[in-house]
């Protein structure tokens, strides 16, 4: 002051060099970190809009920090967060390899691979017993999936009447009525080609369905160990019908084994 007469302060250098990174070509003294450093608002600066960069208490201005920097700063947090996300990503993938190869899984392939080669050696072997011998472990491994479901009376069900009722009854009917099949080859042609057409079918329709269905994993709702009660409550509502189905079946197979065995001793 002179002479009791206010002086105008000139502007310095800082406050008339445009601000890359703030302002975008507007003098340093609009931008906020000026303002955030304590230098208080200048006479004539607009608050900045938002949307552009501000800075923070004990930051550097925009006058004092070189463009390079700030990229390589960004470039380092950045790479930081890359790094992170690659390193989560991997971390989600062992436990998920981890979980693939614990105990109840193994039992389920290795259970998944009797059923499927019994089955096979069953449906493609033309000695009929080695076919039903075959059955008995593809029926045993359905009894092992049912364990793995946590439900021991149908595994026990399983076991008792299939392999050990049904099966041994086919056995008893194989080798009583087995008698030499006398074709002509010519006329078996066309039951191979029916037979690969229905299971090449069968195999895309069971294909489109586990592909287009939406699986959804959730808690297994198995009713206490020891009570059969909803089980059989569903056998005689909402399964009826395939119960008396099943029922009909077996009767009808009991009958034509009787049947054949007299005839055959008489």
């Amino acid at each position: 002051m002179r002479r009791g007469l206010p002086v105008r302060r000139g502007r310095t250098w800082r406050e008339i060099q445009p601000c890359v990174w703030c302002a975008r070509g507007l003098p340093a003294a609009f931008c906020a970190s000026q303002i955030a450093r304590g230098n208080g608002r200048i006479q004539g600066a607009s608050r900045p809009q938002r949307g552009r960069t501000q800075g923070s208490a004990g930051q550097k201005g925009c006058g004092t920090e070189s463009p390079g920097r700030s990229r390589t700063q960004g470039a380092r947090r950045g790479g930081t967060k890359r790094a992170g996300a690659t390193g989560t990503m991997n971390t989600d993938t062992a436990i998920q390899t981890v979980a693939i190869w614990q105990g109840p899984n193994i039992a389920f392939w290795m259970i998944s691979l009797l059923v499927l080669g019994s089955g096979s050696v069953a449906a493609l072997s033309r000695s009929i017993v080695v076919a039903a011998f075959s059955l008995f472990f593809t029926l045993l491994g359905m009894a092992g999936y049912y364990v793995l479901l946590g439900s021991s009376f149908l595994a026990v069900t399983q076991v008792i009447i299939y392999v050990g009722g049904i099966l041994v009854l086919l056995m008893f009917g194989i080798l009583l009525t087995a008698r030499p099949m006398q074709r002509d080859p010519k006329d078996t042609r066309w039951l191979y080609l029916l037979a690969g057409m229905l299971s090449t079918l069968l195999f895309l329709m069971l294909a489109y369905l586990i592909w287009t269905i939406p699986w959804r994993a959730g808690p297994i709702q198995n009713p206490p160990a020891g009570d059969v009660r909803p089980i059989g409550h569903a056998l005689l509502t909402t399964y009826l019908l395939p119960f008396e189905v099943a029922g009909m079946t077996l009767l009808l197979c009991l009958v034509g084994a009787a049947y054949l065995v007299r005839r055959r001793e008489r």
